[in-house]
């Protein structure tokens, strides 16, 4: 499954179970209805990290949770474990620069 369809899998699941309409999720997240809509529907909407973090507060869960496949134990696709993996050794890089 891409990316795309896991995010968008589940956070209209998450916004189902917390008994929200995509209206108020909007609200929650600051976003139009119409932003909610398109991410819902898969449409191409372009998510930042900061569209996710905020997605992810009002739905009560972590970012992490909006890109993991429930299906398979909650694992994270290869790719997104990759690049995970590949911020952290950065961050790691700077921090020993900077000390």
């Amino acid at each position: 499954m891409s990316l795309q369809r896991l995010v968008v899998k589940n956070v209209k699941q998450r916004r189902k179970q917390a008994g929200l309409t995509q209206e108020e999720l909007a609200k929650r997240c600051r976003m139009t209805r119409r932003y909610i809509v398109g991410i819902e529907a898969g449409s191409g909407v372009n998510l930042t990290l900061h569209s996710l973090e905020r997605l992810a507060v009002a739905l009560n869960c972590m970012v992490v949770d909006l890109l993991s496949d429930p299906e398979h134990d909650g694992k994270l696709p290869k790719r997104v474990r990759v690049g995970l993996d590949f911020a952290i050794q950065a961050l790691q890089t700077i921090r020993k620069r900077c000390n």
